[in-house]
């Protein structure tokens, strides 16, 4: 039988889903003998757990301002535990029936934080080895630690979350500094950009401007468009407005002054990165860590509080974008940057190469490699729990 890892995420927002199948797909290339389950972890909880990847949207609106008082309300070692221990009676009994038709895995892998704790207590049950990466880069809240439950590392993706965890008392051994994980595809640069851009319905010799703004679609992605039209009419714009199908139709309806394609979610970023001069977005972990993969200089217009109020920093640190949020100025970078003798763009490109974050699946499939429980077909027994349905 073969071996088999599952990978706990959620589709509270896109980064944990786009993580956890980056690693599934880097397994399907590097280790194919191995399964690698994803499975959505809300599924398996009661409420309000399993209601939260419905609220975080609306959680999010406007300026996102309850959901920053909520995240700095339980961002704390102490506060953080005891809610946790709140919902462990009722997650100890519902956690389990992810392991009802197949029976517990090799290793355990958890790409989202809040039920982390409980994730351990489960593995520690069945004696399943339990890993957690954190995917956000300029912090980490407390919701992401075990605790008082025991787990094998943390897999670190940046200095300023290995710096937190050691200020939470994570000894070092437990501390893992690795790339934050993403989609091999976008590490396959096309032979032929002008040939992509052909292919895809774009001109291959304007230079290209991609505007995305995360899977929810939030943001000043309109202000940003009109305004990018108003002083960069040499280049196309393709828009990514995400599970946002208002504005895609508003977009869509509007007549512009330059070439604009305006999509919905879309299943080959990848394809859109590579055939970018330079992207704006918010500064979702996600995708900083695929446009440094690529090498595509960053706009970054605006960030979730809390996880992401401290990614622009670490992207200007890095060389490979800027921090503009005003609309009006960061449509004026990308008139100039997109001219053809300015070095903007070349020199960002290069220090998002050097940044090394292409690698991080890689990175993450070695060190899981290592462990003892992926080198054999062992199985410890599935022991009967009670009260499940």
């Amino acid at each position: 039988m073969a071996i088999r890892i599952d990978i706990t995420f959620a589709n509270a927002g896109g980064g944990h889903r786009s993580v956890a199948r980056a690693l599934q797909a880097g397994f399907a290339r590097r280790h194919p003998h191995l399964v690698v389950r994803l499975v959505d972890v809300l599924r398996y909880t009661p409420p309000p757990f399993r209601f939260f990847d419905r609220l975080y949207p609306w959680l999010l609106r406007g300026r996102g301002w309850l959901w920053a008082v909520l995240y700095a309300a339980t961002d704390g070692k102490r506060r953080a535990a005891f809610l946790s221990r709140l919902g462990a009676p009722l997650l100890a009994r519902t956690l389990p029936r992810m392991w009802d038709q197949l029976g517990p895995p090799a290793l355990l892998l958890s790409d989202y934080p809040i039920l982390n704790r409980d994730l351990a207590r489960l593995a520690q049950r069945y004696q399943v080895p339990f890993v957690v990466l954190i995917t956000d880069l300029g912090t980490a809240h407390a919701s992401w630690l075990t605790h008082d439950a025991p787990l094998e590392a943390y897999l670190v993706p940046s200095e300023p979350v290995d710096a937190r965890l050691a200020r939470w008392g994570v000894p070092a051994a437990r501390r893992v500094r690795v790339g934050l994980p993403v989609h091999p595809a976008f590490l396959e640069p096309p032979a032929d950009r002008a040939g992509l851009r052909r292919e895809m319905g774009l001109q291959p010799d304007r230079p290209m401007v991609l505007l995305v703004s995360g899977a929810e679609g939030t943001g000043r992605l309109e202000q940003l468009a009109h305004a990018i039209a108003r002083h960069a009419t040499h280049v196309q714009m393709v828009i990514i407005t995400g599970r946002n199908a208002a504005l895609r139709q508003r977009l869509a309806a509007q007549s512009w002054p330059l070439p604009v394609r305006v999509l919905g979610f879309v299943h080959d970023m990848p394809r859109w990165m590579h055939a970018a001069d330079v992207l704006l977005t918010k500064a979702g972990p996600s995708t900083i860590a695929e446009a440094l993969a690529v090498g595509l200089p960053m706009i970054l217009t605006g960030h979730l509080p809390g996880q992401e109020a401290r990614n622009p920093a670490f992207v200007t640190q890095l060389g490979a974008g800027v921090y503009e949020p005003h609309p009006e100025r960061a449509a004026r970078l990308v008139a100039r940057w997109t001219q053809p003798h300015d070095p903007t763009l070349a020199a960002m490109r290069a220090a998002a190469q050097r940044s090394g974050y292409g690698e991080g699946t890689w990175q993450v499939i070695r060190w899981l490699m290592q462990h003892p429980a992926l080198r054999s077909a062992a199985r410890p027994a599935f022991p009967h729990h009670r009260g499940e349905g």
